[in-house]
């Protein structure tokens, strides 16, 4: 029965990859080995909670509810706020008013809100 993306087995990845790699093409094979050894890596460097948490994030669907990590009543809340953010916010999606934005960095390094689209709102463009 197949599990949560996140919920994988690390020692069971390496069995599955060393089969699929024998019946590879040698062009694949390289490229599977390639995979073992960054999961490998992660491993080594005790990196697995961080690559599980990772996948859980990939494994979530992109809904508004996961995606906007803020929500803002005015433009003029939104840019208080965006005076107050650290670099770590490059990227962000924001709400604000209704309309969503994203986070992005000017060429002067000061931060913006630029206007932007969510899966759910090319959805409703579309209908």
């Amino acid at each position: 029965m197949p599990s949560a993306l996140h919920e994988f087995d690390f020692d069971a990845l390496f069995p599955v990859l060393e089969r699929l790699s024998m019946a590879s093409s040698p062009e694949d094979e390289h490229v599977l080995r390639i995979a073992a050894y960054g999961l490998h890596y992660f491993h080594k460097l005790s990196m697995l909670d961080g690559f599980r948490a990772y996948l859980r994030d990939a494994d979530a669907p992109a809904t508004d509810a996961n995606l906007i990590e803020q929500e803002f009543v005015s433009m003029p809340d939104a840019r208080q706020w965006l005076a107050q953010a650290q670099g770590q916010n490059v990227g962000a999606l924001v709400r604000v008013a209704g309309r969503t934005h994203a986070v992005w960095r000017e060429a002067s390094g000061e931060l913006t809100l630029v206007p932007s689209l969510t899966p759910q709102d090319l959805e409703k463009h579309q209908e």
